[in-house]
């Protein structure tokens, strides 16, 4: 993604990140990473989120979580073993995620491929690379 907002504060910086499909993801790191980075209004970077950091939602109500991501996208694929569920999930500008959650959770949402659900994480979850 692009780097469209930086705020930077005395010890984090938040930083907001554009996805090809105009999902907005919001980051904070320490002001030394921000500089170690290298960072700069549209800067292009990486994101990398742990599977187990993200949320799955299927109602279209951000203010309902404390998380400031709350990204709309498909499911694309779901992969399950006896414990977990793998889902693979699909935004409009072709990037793909991964959430890794209980079958438990997977049942009690109903998911299946094709169907609109929300990526929910806070903001220090995602992992920025330049």
């Amino acid at each position: 993604g692009k780097v469209i907002s930086i705020l930077l504060g005395a010890v984090s910086a938040e930083i907001t990140i554009k996805l090809k499909g105009n999902e907005q993801i919001i980051t904070t790191i320490s002001v030394s990473d921000f500089h170690e980075l290298n960072l700069t209004l549209n800067s292009d970077v990486l994101l990398l989120l742990n599977s187990s950091e993200i949320m799955l939602a299927t109602i279209d109500n951000p203010k309902q979580f404390s998380a400031r991501n709350y990204l709309a996208c498909h499911v694309i694929q779901i992969r399950e073993d006896l414990i977990y569920a793998e889902i693979t999930l699909l935004f409009t500008g072709g990037e793909m995620l991964i959430a890794t959650i209980t079958k438990q959770s997977l049942q009690n949402l109903g998911l299946e491929n094709g169907m609109r659900v929300f990526a929910v994480f806070k903001t220090n979850a995602p992992i920025l690379g330049v």
